[in-house]
């Protein structure tokens, strides 16, 4: 049996003393086209703030002003996705050990919209949680922290939580790579699936190999994944 340690302010796995890169450590490295165009955009509207505010005031800025006001729009949006991050990291928290202790957590609209979304998927779905927080690595070399393992429809299935905007395609690279992980180590599983938690409206969106997705989406994501994972290791 593996010793495996987790490092949560390093995000850092070691497995028997040995660093492991994380499965969304190695997805990390995957372009994502969406992003300049927001970042772009959160700055602009930063920029677009500063400049009603002078003219609304009849102020004109000074040389120092407009320095500042630079920073604050390039900071943006770091400022925007520690946000979402820290919103997300509550959210799955709730997720994971219920209200008890974590009432505080609750009062932010957010987080608790996407702590309802989990409730109404498990009252509209019957699924059953049968292991949480499951710290897993890989003889290949890398680890991770599955969200969820649990029974649907009396299947086996793995569950990632997510509260991203969408159901993003390198999921299904993460599931896959869960999925050889867990049946690596524990027992085989009937399926895997993302279950996303819209923050803003308290919905929920689910896809899994039970539905939308296909058990050769899975292989071909896994095979993805590895040439990544490759990749990721002659780089480092």
């Amino acid at each position: 049996m593996d010793l495996i340690e987790f490092d949560s302010e390093k995000h850092e796995y070691k497995v028997n003393g040995v660093v492991y890169p994380s499965v969304t450590t190695i997805l990390s490295i995957l372009s994502k086209p969406f992003i300049a165009p927001w970042a772009s955009k959160l700055s602009a509207e930063s920029m677009k703030g500063f400049i009603k505010t002078c003219l609304h005031g009849g102020n004109i800025p000074t040389d120092i002003d407009i320095t500042k006001a630079m920073l604050c729009a390039k900071r943006k949006f770091r400022d925007v996705s520690k946000e979402a991050t820290d919103i997300g990291t509550n959210v799955h928290k709730l997720c994971e050990e219920g209200l008890t202790g974590n009432e505080i957590l609750i009062e932010v609209t957010e987080v608790k919209n996407g702590y309802n979304a989990f409730n109404k998927f498990i009252e509209d779905t019957g699924f059953e949680i049968l292991e949480r927080e499951v710290v897993l690595s890989h003889p290949c070399g890398f680890a991770g922290t599955v969200d969820c393992i649990g029974r649907l429809n009396g299947k086996l299935i793995i569950v990632d939580y997510k509260t991203s905007k969408y159901i993003y395609p390198e999921y299904k690279m993460q599931l896959a790579a869960y999925k050889e992980m867990y049946e690596n180590s524990c027992k085989k599983v009937d399926g895997v699936g993302v279950l996303r938690l819209d923050k803003l409206t308290g919905e929920y969106e689910f896809e899994s190999t039970f539905d939308s997705w296909t058990d050769d989406e899975i292989r071909l994501a896994w095979l993805r994944f590895k040439c990544l994972f490759d990749y990721y290791i002659l780089s480092n």
